[in-house]
């Protein structure tokens, strides 16, 4: 049992393997402003920071922005925690080079990243799609799960 806390707990502080494959590409983009979106834990937003960004990391949890916020302090990271329910408030009003939003669907925020995404600027988006729960033969409610091809259409 302890190897899979621990298995679990490694995975939660562990950027996206997303992000770490493409490091490279990251590396090569100016160190501008960067947005975590549903940060949790701020692991992404770490990593980000680590490579020279500005983060901005949102989230409605304040004890995992505190957890964050302290972290980032420790490690003299740049990082901006923001508390905002993103079904009642905006994104930040700024522009960012870099835009990451892993496990999170909220479709009315397509076009608000996109708004804040600088033109030639890197979007990272990962979930759970129809295909991935049929693949699991796991049961999900599908208002979190993306349609193949509707984030490309957003």
């Amino acid at each position: 049992m302890a190897a899979n806390s621990m298995d679990t707990n490694e995975r939660l502080n562990t950027p996206s393997s997303w992000l770490l494959k493409h490091e490279n590409l990251l590396k090569s983009q100016p160190k501008n402003l960067a947005l975590d979106i549903a940060c949790g834990n701020g692991r992404n937003a770490l990593y980000l920071a680590s490579l020279g960004f500005i983060v901005d990391a949102v989230d409605y949890s304040e004890e995992k922005l505190a957890t964050l916020a302290q972290q980032a302090k420790q490690l003299h990271l740049p990082i901006c925690t923001l508390l905002i329910n993103l079904e009642k408030e905006p994104l930040p009003d700024k522009q960012y080079q870099v835009v990451v939003n892993f496990n999170y669907l909220q479709r009315d925020l397509f076009p608000k990243i996109k708004r804040v995404l600088l033109r030639g600027g890197l979007l990272f988006f990962e979930t759970f799609t129809r295909d991935h729960v049929t693949l699991l033969q796991n049961q999900m409610n599908p208002a979190y799960l993306l349609e193949p091809g509707e984030l490309r259409q957003a």
